[in-house]
């Protein structure tokens, strides 16, 4: 999920700090995987 041509493509509504979507999340899977500086920019809370 999350990857190009997926139902949950779009990372500014479904893998976003500021989306108010009820899917918002869903979409950070593919960013988890592949992208290397996600982990690193997530929020420290």
């Amino acid at each position: 999920m999350g990857g190009p041509e997926t139902t949950y493509q779009y990372q500014d509504i479904y893998c976003s700090l500021k989306s108010n979507n009820d899917k918002n999340g869903m979409g950070c899977t593919y960013r988890a995987l592949f992208d290397n500086k996600y982990w690193d920019e997530l929020p420290n809370k």
